[in-house]
């Protein structure tokens, strides 16, 4: 195994000392404990980073419903959806009950991976880190909900991909294009790697 060089140890350090001293340090030192008695610490890791990230926003899902009315209520926004969306939208399962979702917005740089990662990697990290798999129907429920999103700003929905009526795998993209509310689809498949810029929205764990 490689040696640490004195700058790898001092970061190190320097960021366990933040940490321990910080708002969470009681956790953080209960995890280092049980770490170091070969314990797992994973279960209060993952309260600690579930804490650590900011809500960005807060929408409402279980209103749509069904494809006929999430269809109808984009229209009638003016919201453009993809031939590719469109095509996988009959596959998407609509809540029937209300539900308030807490959003968590990190690029893949702040997930831990400077120079771009899978897919897969991308959601193993944010699980690790007490996050969740947002619903499919995140998708449309936050195009309806972001109507204000700034021109040439995209974002991916981080979710279990769906299938396409070609077979393929894809996620929702919600972006504003030149002024015009589009609701896009990306390819999902696990091993596509995403640049370290890119945007991805998750779920809070509760």
């Amino acid at each position: 195994m490689a040696k640490l060089k004195r700058s790898e140890v001092r970061h190190f350090l320097a960021d366990l000392t933040d940490k321990l001293s910080g708002d969470n340090g009681s956790e953080w030192l209960d995890g280092l404990k049980k770490f170091l008695n070969k314990e797992n610490p994973r279960g209060t890791a993952e309260v600690v980073f579930a804490h650590q990230w900011e809500t960005w926003k807060t929408i409402t899902i279980g209103e749509l419903k069904s494809v006929k009315t999430c269809i109808k209520n984009l229209e009638k926004v003016g919201v453009e959806v993809s031939r590719w969306a469109g095509n996988f939208l009959g596959n998407v399962e609509f809540s029937r009950e209300k539900r308030k979702l807490e959003l968590i917005r990190l690029s893949v740089a702040e997930l831990g991976f400077p120079k771009g990662a899978k897919l897969k990697d991308i959601y193993a990290r944010a699980k690790e880190q007490g996050l969740d798999l947002c619903s499919a129907e995140t998708g449309p429920a936050l195009r309806l909900a972001y109507q204000d999103q700034p021109v040439g700003e995209w974002i991916l929905i981080a979710m279990e991909p769906v299938l396409d009526s070609d077979g393929g795998l894809a996620i929702f993209r919600v972006d504003r294009d030149t002024g015009d509310l589009w609701l896009h689809a990306r390819c999902g498949n696990p091993d596509d790697v995403w640049g370290p810029g890119d945007q991805f929205l998750f779920l809070r764990r509760k």
